[in-house]
């Protein structure tokens, strides 16, 4: 089986965060002998990441052709790229595969935080977006109406959360497509799988939260709220950006002022008591899916589609965001999943169910 991946971006030597979530279930797709190329809109020219094959649009054009693969994959389908790319080339496809992983198909000013005070550029983005995203998804209606009535067209989405967001601001019926939308979670990096998480000798603190910290959806200010109100207790946050130039940190507070491969993640993690993994908003929140299948005891914010992702978790316990008084109760405590959780984000409920459709995608057309 031959596919072409659509993506964004896709990581490389000098960023392996950008989207690392698409690489990581296409290693399991290349162990598999499934042959695969990323058409990645960032990249100026190709490379080679860790054995897969990564091409920029304009070397595409010149030397290759989408009738040369069983199935074209999109992740986080835009308009200007994606559906652009999908609609030049919709003679030569034969099966389309759209991931839906959030924002994409979403009004965003409906879900997502308000940029922090000093983030203008954010502001100005949010103001464009107001307007573009009821284009937007009025476009998509109708590109993706079409190609489930006309192509082989499967949606897969990460979480029954997303589906039900995703249809609900695209107008897109359920009942009508019912056979072509498909839930599969993503994967967890196999590292958090493998491992499992047992405390140190010599341990750096008592929480440790791991996030980029200018985008509120990732709600590290939530962090240092929850550290002032218990200066007894210590934490350590890793990531990078701008919001520790407008608000100060608290004494109890140690920032690593860097990212975090998730390879050594596992060895950081085990030099601390409890994870401190607080969101706005998550699709699926693939790190807490991660943490808590490794076994470190963990806290996140008590949103729907966390609790229908971690809820059954003995070694996850949940907040509200807004419920400022319980900070304060927030404990070291112990726990460790048991067998069947650790398996709900294993390889075969996730990446190795998007190979088996693949392969029932190919045999059915």
């Amino acid at each position: 089986m031959k596919v072409i991946v659509l993506a964004e971006g896709y990581p490389s030597p000098e960023n392996f965060y950008n989207l690392a979530y698409i690489h990581s279930r296409l290693l399991y797709y290349v162990r598999n002998g499934i042959a695969v190329k990323v058409l990645s809109f960032q990249a100026k020219a190709p490379y080679q990441f860790e054995g897969v094959a990564v091409v920029d649009k304009h070397t595409f054009s010149r030397t290759d052709s989408t009738s040369n693969y069983d199935i074209v994959i999109s992740h986080a389908p835009n308009l200007r790229n994606h559906f652009l790319f999908v609609l030049k080339n919709i003679k030569q496809i034969k099966r389309l595969l759209f991931f839906i992983h959030g924002h994409e198909v979403l009004i965003k000013r409906d879900y997502y935080p308000r940029p922090f005070e000093f983030d203008h550029a954010g502001k100005r983005k949010e103001l464009i977006h107001s307007v573009y995203d009821l284009i937007k998804v009025r476009i998509l209606n109708l590109i993706l109406t079409q190609l489930l009535k006309r192509k082989p067209t499967t949606l897969v989405f990460v979480s029954e959360w997303m589906k039900i967001e995703a249809l609900r601001n695209l107008g897109l019926d359920s009942d009508r497509f019912g056979e072509s939308l498909v839930i599969i979670n993503n994967n967890i990096n196999e590292s958090f799988y493998e491992n499992s998480y047992t405390p140190a000798a010599e341990l750096w603190g008592d929480f440790i939260t791991i996030r980029p910290l200018d985008n509120p959806k990732y709600a590290v200010d939530i962090v240092l709220d929850i550290a002032q109100a218990n200066p007894k207790k210590s934490f350590h946050i890793y990531g990078r950006g701008q919001l520790f130039r407008h608000r100060a940190l608290p004494a109890n507070v140690v920032w690593h002022d860097r990212f975090v491969p998730q390879k050594e993640m596992i060895q950081i993690l085990c030099h601390f008591r409890t994870a401190l993994m607080p969101t706005r908003l998550d699709s699926q929140g693939v790190s807490v899916c991660e943490f808590a299948s490794f076994g470190i005891p963990t806290y996140t914010s008590n949103l729907p589609v966390c609790k229908m992702m971690v809820g059954d978790f003995e070694n996850v316990r949940f907040f509200s965001n807004e419920a400022v008084a319980e900070f304060s109760k927030i404990e070291v405590f112990d726990g460790t999943p048991s067998s069947a959780d650790k398996r709900k984000f294993a390889p075969e409920n996730t990446v190795l169910k998007e190979i088996e459709l693949l392969e029932r995608l190919v045999r059915r057309c």
